[in-house]
């Protein structure tokens, strides 16, 4: 790269994630009147909680691994590609919140949650080997992915209110 040549650093920034999507809302069970069945009884109350996130590809910067321009830094980019030009891997997520809470008497309740966090177990990669090489064709690690978020994780609380 060329520190003269403002040129040739223009690219996407670090940040440029191009899309994201996030929905979330609250489900609730209506209380169970006087006769209701047993069913409606032991649904009554239950409250059900979901976020969903999406986001696209990511940029990241494109590496040969060498120092191409004779700089001493080994950060420069394979002849004719910009800055941040390679796009990582999307990222979906779906997590959900089930509770219930109880009365103990008129001053005290207690609510029992369970909560799921990447629920479907989907494999969000994170970015991936930028390393291209010097070479014409690219190193056979390029563009894997380095590392994933975390997978499902599920916890049990228990929440006294007084």
């Amino acid at each position: 790269q060329d520190n003269a040549d403002l040129r040739g650093e223009r690219g996407p920034s670090d940040n440029d994630q191009r899309h994201r999507l996030s929905l979330s809302g609250t489900l609730e069970a209506p209380p169970a009147g006087g006769r209701a069945s047993a069913t409606r009884r032991a649904l009554a109350g239950l409250r059900l909680s979901y976020i969903f996130t999406y986001g696209s590809r990511p940029p990241f910067n494109v590496l040969t691994g060498a120092d191409r321009n004779g700089d001493t830094n080994f950060n420069d980019r394979p002849a004719g590609l910009g800055r941040n030009t390679g796009r990582g891997f999307d990222y979906a997520s779906l997590d959900l919140r089930l509770s219930r809470r109880l009365a103990l008497s008129e001053r005290a309740a207690v609510e029992f949650i369970v909560e799921g966090f990447n629920v479907l177990n989907r494999a969000n990669l994170q970015l991936p080997n930028n390393v291209y090489g010097a070479g014409a064709a690219p190193l056979p690690a390029f563009g894997r992915a380095t590392a994933a978020a975390d997978p499902r994780q599920l916890q049990f609380g228990l929440r006294l209110d007084f």
